[in-house]
């Protein structure tokens, strides 16, 4: 599938100009998309977008009715597993050389017993985003380096009355709340399992233990909107963030920072800066959640 290549053809090759490729992807995508890919390969691009979890809701659903919901969609790196046992994807191995795939890094993740399910196209690693004017607004003129001062940072804002609830966290039963607690186990210098995937988060004293302890204090202190616990990290963003009703996001996603930076679509447009993931050391640490693109076996149009 031309998708996958991501190469500019001549005009006169470009076997597939003038078909229609279905895709489905979680929001916010590169507005330019479609146009450009329609340029490159001369193939019209339907592109459909939600929210990440109503994504995977959507194929999930659609697949488990033996339809496609796409003739490519979003394949995030946590699926590889379940999609490669009920062996709902087209595997790639004669579309993407293994040039490219080497190319590619991690791509291996997509990779199960020799098939390729998916080609990478975002490492979609983890930040935190703050509002900068609210920032200064609350007199804090130093980027928080450690929990304890994003911590400060947040109740400074909050007292000055900037914002009620100053940090954006999900704590909703959703994925994206999950990614946050593991960025924040991440950063109090930790992991939630062993290699032999063994749980290391119960003892009181582990980093996933303190990661949600530290999460229910910012919740019991007001730091939280109590909503949360209701709400998707996509509503988080997009209602709160967004709107300059929060100041952090604890797990930030640098995809977002065009549309916050989009007067058309933010309210906060100038005001929005990345920073390094707060510790409570002092030492930034991240992880990268790769996403891909996948071919449904039942998929309209795979040859294009």
């Amino acid at each position: 599938m031309a998708i996958t290549s991501g190469i500019a053809l001549a005009d006169d090759a470009k076997p597939f100009a003038g078909q229609t490729v279905s895709v489905l992807l979680p929001s916010p995508q590169d507005a330019n998309m479609a146009a450009d890919f329609e340029k490159a390969t001369g193939i019209k691009l339907d592109l459909q977008t939600a929210s990440w979890d109503d994504v995977s809701v959507k194929i999930s659903t659609a697949l488990l009715a033996g339809t496609a919901p796409a003739d490519v969609t979003e394949f995030d790196w946590s699926w590889t597993g379940q999609f490669a046992a009920a062996d709902w994807y087209t595997p790639l191995n004669d579309t993407v050389d293994a040039a490219t795939l080497d190319d590619i890094k991690g791509s291996t993740i997509f990779n199960v017993n020799g098939k390729v399910l998916a080609i990478p196209y975002t490492n979609d690693f983890r930040v935190m985003l703050v509002n900068k004017k609210q920032f200064a607004d609350a007199g804090v003129t130093v980027m928080p380096k450690t929990l304890d001062d994003l911590v400060a940072a947040a109740k400074a804002v909050k007292a000055k009355g900037i914002v009620k609830y100053p940090i954006g966290l999900p704590l909703s039963a959703t994925e994206g709340a999950s990614t946050s607690w593991y960025l924040l186990t991440k950063a109090f210098g930790g992991d939630l399992f062993d290699k032999d995937m063994k749980p290391l988060f119960m003892a009181p004293d582990s980093a996933g233990y303190k990661a949600m302890a530290f999460e229910m204090m910012l919740l019991k202190e007001g730091l939280v909107d109590p909503a949360s616990t209701g709400l998707k990290d996509s509503e988080i963003n997009e209602t709160l963030f967004a709107k300059g009703l929060t100041s952090i996001m604890i797990s930030g996603e640098p995809g977002r920072l065009g549309a916050y930076n989009d007067p058309a679509q933010s309210v906060v447009a100038g005001q929005v800066q990345a920073i390094p993931v707060a510790t409570e050391s002092g030492k930034t640490r991240s992880f990268g959640l790769l996403e891909g693109l996948g071919i449904p076996r039942n998929a309209q149009n795979p040859e294009a």
